[in-house]
C-alpha cells in the first residue's frame, strides 16, 4: 500500500517532527525497509548544510518507482517561522543520528572531495536518496539524511 501524503501527514501528532509512517525505497518492486516509524526527525536544510541538489536518479533505474507527490506547502519542522512557500521540498529531509538507526541502506562511494557519501536502497541500490557528510565535525550535522520526495511511505509500526 503507498500512501500519497503531505509532509504534514508524514510526522507524527507531537512536537518532535519525527516520521510517523515506515520509510521504505521507492522503488515499487523493492520491499526494503530503510526507517521505522518514529526514528527520524524532519529537517530543512540550508545550502551550506546540504549538498547543491541530490544529483538525479538514473532514468534507467527509475522503472516500477513510486515516488511521493509531496504537498507545495510543507510545514516549517523548526522553532524558527518559515513561510510555507519558501521551503522546497528538495529541502526537506528525515535526518538520523547514527548509521544503527536505520533498518537497512547502502551507500555509494564517498567523494573524496567534498567527503558527501550518497545513500542507496541495501537491497536494490537504487541511489541517491539521501546523504551523509564524512567531513562534518558537528555531531548534529554529522547525521545521516533522506530526501522526503525520493522514498517511499507505508503505514504500519
Amino acid at each position: 500500500m503507498v500512501l500519497q501524503v503531505t509532509v504534514a501527514e508524514l510526522m507524527q501528532p507531537s512536537n518532535a517532527p519525527r516520521n510517523a509512517h515506515k520509510i521504505h525505497c521507492p522503488r515499487a518492486g523493492c520491499r526494503c525497509l530503510m526507517l521505522r516509524p518514529g526514528v527520524a526527525e524532519l529537517v530543512t536544510l540550508t545550502a551550506d548544510q546540504a549538498p547543491p541538489t541530490l544529483p538525479a536518479i538514473p532514468t534507467h533505474l527509475l522503472s516500477g518507482c513510486n515516488l511521493t507527490q509531496m504537498a507545495t506547502e510543507p510545514p516549517a519542522p523548526s522553532s524558527t517561522p518559515v513561510s510555507a512557500s519558501s521551503v522546497p521540498t528538495s529541502a526537506l529531509f528525515w535526518r538520523v543520528a547514527q548509521l544503527f538507526d536505520f533498518e537497512n541502506s547502502g551507500f555509494l562511494n564517498t567523494d573524496p572531495r567534498t567527503g558527501i557519501k550518497f545513500l542507496s536502497c541495501a537491497d536494490c541500490d537504487l541511489a541517491p536518496l539521501g546523504f551523509h557528510n564524512t567531513k562534518d565535525p558537528s555531531p548534529e550535522t554529522k547525521a545521516y539524511y533522506l530526501a522526503v520526495d525520493r522514498v517511499r511511505y507505508a503505514p504500519g509500526s
